[in-house]
């Protein structure tokens, strides 16, 4: 039985049954889309459960036009801020970055390699290199995005009909293989087979105090929002907005809750309101 699983789906009430289940990594994403992100607090519970965490970027990247040098740049620093500042992932784990999709040897050399360059760009910048990158995809866009170093671990999409599967299958570069989809605990999944031989995939785990109070390490952070951020009354967007922050103002996280970041906005201390942290970064 696979022991691994990715999911859309928020596995935060099943992380426990999940374990007890016989799983021992869960494989969610980053991304623009709400609907798909794992949160802070998914991330919590499914490691109070005793699972290990994984980690795939993708907002759609399942068509040629989603692939390109600046896209990936943004990819690259979309997915670096969420796991430092909302998940504080652990530096040395991974972060794979999906291509979805069977493209051809055309759009693979000028599309897909351009874009992990990019990933790699912007997850490299100012000499840090805090994360490894891995690559989702076609047998042949894993073997052609290891093969020119733009990403150390590689996820085999489960479509045999795809170019290169069995070939790239064979040849154990691969890290993990994505099985057909199944439901388990009424979750919609895909079970995922490692490779024995490298057991090492990526993945993460946190500790129980990971989180602690504050959106750590700094708690002083400026708004990255080029429109404003919204200041809420309350960690949701159904709380009422209280006013709009605007871009690079400096703000103290006190707390968070979930997705959200409880803020001082005045530096006296007391809080001022909730606001996304997603939209945060360091100051």
């Amino acid at each position: 039985m696979a022991t691994v699983l990715d999911t859309t789906q928020d596995c935060t009430s099943k992380a426990s049954a999940l374990r007890g289940a016989g799983y021992t990594t869960v494989i969610r994403y980053y991304s623009v889309n709400a609907w798909k992100r794992m949160g802070a607090a998914e991330a919590q519970a499914l490691s109070h459960a005793g699972l290990t965490l994984g980690a795939v970027y993708q907002d759609r990247q399942n068509q040629p036009a989603d692939f390109s040098l600046a896209k990936g740049t943004t990819a690259g620093k979309n997915a670096l801020h969420y796991a430092q500042s909302v998940i504080m992932q652990p530096a040395g784990s991974a972060i794979y970055f999906s291509a979805d999709f069977d493209p051809s040897q055309d759009v693979v050399t000028n599309n897909i390699l351009p874009f992990f360059q990019g990933v790699k760009n912007a997850m490299t910048a100012g000499g840090n290199a805090p994360y490894r990158a891995g690559v989702y995809g076609s047998g042949l866009t894993c073997s052609t995005v290891l093969g020119a170093g733009l990403a150390q671990y590689a996820w085999l999409a489960q479509s045999k009909g795809f170019a290169e599967y069995q070939s790239f299958l064979d040849s154990n570069c691969w890290s993990l293989s994505q099985q057909m989809p199944a439901t388990v605990l009424g979750i919609g999944c895909d079970p995922d087979d490692t490779n024995p031989t490298a057991p090492d995939f990526g993945a993460f785990t946190l500790a129980p105090d990971h989180f602690g109070l504050t959106l750590p390490p700094a708690s002083h952070y400026v708004v990255n929002a080029s429109s404003g951020l919204r200041l809420r009354g309350g960690p949701g967007i159904n709380y009422d907005s209280v006013s709009v922050l605007p871009a690079g103002m400096p703000v103290t996280v006190l707390q968070r809750d979930g997705d959200w970041a409880q803020v001082d906005t005045t530096g006296n201390g007391t809080a001022s309101g909730y606001v996304f942290a997603a939209y945060l970064k360091p100051a």
